[in-house]
């Protein structure tokens, strides 16, 4: 059901009423063609999900942990993770900003419990020692900002 319900999202965010550019996608494949057509192609997991089955099937699982596989499937340098905070925070205090976490190794993150990314991604990154980063996507110049490089917060 979590996968189908990430084809849902995919398919919101694919909509033409925000982009001619997206575009849904149920393949690797067919989102590299996508890509050098010059479309952003936005991945629908289910497909990929069901045949591999790469993740425990639980409600403990989320986005975050799929996204983690993909990004270690495809080989991305780093796995980016969009959330509504600024990112990993100690005790889980996301309104304090002297507890936010300005870097930690996901090793590390594993022992912090549950965070802002799901417990699952975290394993599945120390386990396949894939970095990640964590930006808040209620502040869309920060991911423009990681795109050209630039260190965000």
């Amino acid at each position: 059901a979590c996968a189908l319900a990430q084809d849902q999202t995919g398919y919101l965010l694919a909509d033409a009423a925000f982009s001619s550019k997206l575009v849904p996608s149920a393949s690797l494949g067919e989102c590299r063609t996508l890509a050098r057509l010059g479309k952003i192609p936005v991945l629908l997991p289910s497909r990929l999900l069901f045949a591999a089955d790469p993740v425990e099937w639980s409600w403990d699982v989320t986005s975050d942990a799929v996204a983690a596989w993909i990004a270690w499937l495809t080989g991305a340098p780093q796995l980016v993770i969009l959330t509504d905070v600024d990112g990993v925070y100690r005790g889980g205090a996301t309104d304090d900003p002297a507890a936010l976490i300005e870097q930690i190794a996901a090793q590390d993150l594993v022992l912090l419990g549950h965070t802002s990314i799901d417990a699952c991604a975290v394993e599945f990154m120390a386990k396949k020692s894939l970095p990640g980063v964590v930006i808040n996507a209620r502040h869309p110049a920060r991911l423009a900002d990681w795109l050209e490089g630039r260190r965000v917060r």
